[in-house]
């Protein structure tokens, strides 16, 4: 789900659009994904706009979007020590 880079730290996610509020999940050991809801709708980008504007809100870093660009399953570089990202996250 997370893993430390030279970039900074890679977050495996499962999004679920449409949802009553963003709010970060629980890890899917299956999937080995972190499930995240976000409120917005899967079009246009909108979904990942939210996604990427909460996550870099609450970790206080910049994050892009890296691939799952029209998928639920999303991988994000977040430019944040792998430490700081897990505490935040509540990982």
């Amino acid at each position: 789900m997370l893993k430390e880079t030279a970039k900074g730290t890679v977050l495996e996610a499962e999004i679920q659009p449409n949802a009553e509020r963003f709010e970060i999940g629980t890890y899917d050991p299956w999937t080995k994904r972190l499930k995240i809801r976000v409120t917005e709708n899967p079009i246009k980008g909108k979904a990942n706009r939210e996604l990427i504007d909460e996550l870099s809100k609450l970790l206080n870093a910049s994050v892009v979007l890296v691939k799952g660009e029209k998928s639920t399953k999303k991988t994000l570089l977040i430019k944040q020590d792998r430490k700081i990202v897990e505490k935040r996250l509540d990982l």
